[in-house]
């Protein structure tokens, strides 16, 4: 689904409010915010940054992965539940193996499916 349509589904007639306030968030920030690109389900990204956390104890993996991803999502108009997207995020920050948690629907599943029951 385009985000645009999705904002404007979930938000109604706040969404233009909306995205003029992230706009100005991220004009703050340096970043140019974009309601363009697609969205969809999330859970691969959520197995990819449980996979980062376990790789060291102070999260500089997991934290570089969700910049990444995040710029993804809203700079770049890259849907964060694509393949693609995914594993180029993961080798922009150095995360190995990324491929074979993806190929693996199990890898790092009750994870995400436990820390959601948290949220």
């Amino acid at each position: 689904m385009n985000k645009r349509e999705l904002y404007e589904r979930k938000f109604g007639a706040r969404a233009p409010a909306i995205v003029e306030a992230m706009t100005a968030t991220f004009a703050e920030m340096g970043e140019t915010y974009s309601i363009g690109g697609n969205v969809g389900d999330t859970f691969d990204s959520h197995r990819l940054l449980a996979y980062a956390e376990s790789l060291d104890d102070d999260y500089a993996t997991q934290n570089a992965l969700v910049e990444e991803l995040f710029k993804d999502y809203f700079t770049r108009e890259k849907c964060v539940s694509d393949r693609d997207v995914l594993l180029a995020a993961a080798q922009a920050v150095g995360l190995q193996d990324a491929a074979k948690v993806l190929d693996d629907p199990t890898a790092f599943a009750d994870t995400v499916e436990s820390s959601s029951t948290l949220a």
